[in-house]
């Protein structure tokens, strides 16, 4: 067996398909993309911020609404990829390669809207780090401005002692990748992993790419955005509709003010 424990550690042929599969599992779907189709339309909303960007979907789709779009992720590649999308797109999207527990110190503007997607939160294994996060995000935000949370929906995970996520065919590929999930304890992190088998080849072989996580509870997530001033907007009563089994919970909050 071919064991990889990191992104880092991926060769090239993984690496191609890493990315789309992750994002498969991570990043937002439909229901995501609905609501914030429905806050651009409602409120006027002219400059977004897109923290880790992912495949640079989402801030494509905010640019051809006619705002100013910044992204920002620590993966130089995600960065390349928008660099590409938003040239054959037709639309000007400014780019920064940064971390976002540097937001402060990389983003000198204040927006109208953030969007903190792909389980990107989690990702930060930290608490202080995440609360750190989302006190530079307040910050970034207009009086009015909104923070759009998609995170992984942890509380159906260890509530109901879920393992198996989801089976993924890679399209074109001789491969099928397998996706777990592994709740932690005080010795070893919770962590994702996702297990690449080739069906084609001699029996046993896989590659591991694990990727180690902070599970946020929904609970958890309004206490820190309560105490950091955020308000609950109107739009939770619409996530509040998305079915209790979905893998991914989605918090929408402003900084106290009016959008002008």
């Amino acid at each position: 067996m071919r064991y990889i424990r990191t992104v880092r550690g991926l060769d090239r042929h993984s690496l191609d398909w890493q990315s789309h599969i992750v994002e498969k599992v991570f990043g937002p779907g439909n229901i995501e993309v609905v609501l914030l189709k429905h806050i651009l339309n409602r409120y006027p909303v002219k400059s977004a911020l897109d923290i880790t960007c992912g495949n640079g979907n989402i801030a494509i789709m905010i640019a051809k609404m006619g705002k100013d779009v910044t992204v920002l992720d620590h993966d130089l590649a995600n960065i390349q990829r928008v660099k590409q999308k938003s040239i054959l797109a037709g639309v000007q999207i400014e780019l920064k390669h940064a971390d976002m527990r540097d937001l402060s110190s990389i983003y000198k503007h204040k927006c109208n809207l953030i969007t903190c997607l792909n389980n990107s939160l989690s990702l930060l294994l930290d608490k202080a780090d995440i609360w750190g996060s989302l006190v530079q995000m307040y910050l970034a935000l207009e009086p009015g401005g909104l923070l759009v949370i998609q995170n992984f929906n942890y509380d159906r995970l260890i509530r109901d002692n879920i393992s198996k996520i989801t089976d993924i065919n890679v399209d074109g590929c001789d491969m099928a990748v397998k996706v777990f999930f592994e709740h932690g304890n005080e010795k070893k992190r919770s962590r994702f992993v996702f297990e690449t088998l080739y069906p084609s080849k001699r029996t046993g072989e896989t590659e591991k790419l694990v990727i180690p996580v902070k599970p946020v509870f929904k609970k958890e997530m309004d206490v820190w955005l309560a105490e950091l001033g955020f308000v609950k907007s109107t739009e939770e009563m619409y996530v509040d509709c998305m079915p209790e089994e979905t893998w991914h919970t989605v918090t929408t909050v402003f900084r106290p003010g009016s959008l002008n």
